[in-house]
């Protein structure tokens, strides 16, 4: 797989047009994404409420919010990136334990 070069540039325009943008780099590789947003995680529901079968959840968000030029194949290539990453965007979108005391 050849990596894409991704320059400051690059990264403004996604900053601006998404305002969280973050990297995360797996064995040499950057992979650059941007956070989910209500509106993607009610679509990624639907569409699995649509298929009446089950959807590869963390496949679909990473599809969503990957913002290198990669194909899915390549994403696919090792089978814990996807993972990781859908880990990844699901924390930085919010999605991650916060503590909580009853008064």
């Amino acid at each position: 797989m050849k990596e894409e070069k991704i320059t400051q540039e690059q990264i403004d325009k996604w900053k601006e047009q998404y305002k969280f943008v973050y990297r995360a780099t797996f064995d040499g590789t950057d992979y650059y994404f941007r956070t989910l947003s209500r509106d993607d995680y009610i679509a990624i529901s639907a569409k699995q409420a649509n298929l009446g079968q089950a959807l590869d959840y963390e496949l679909e968000t990473v599809k969503v919010c990957l913002l290198n030029d990669l194909d899915e194949a390549t994403i696919k290539a090792k089978s814990g990136i996807v993972t990781m990453l859908s880990e990844k965007i699901m924390s930085r979108s919010g999605f991650l334990q916060v503590e909580e005391e009853e008064l």
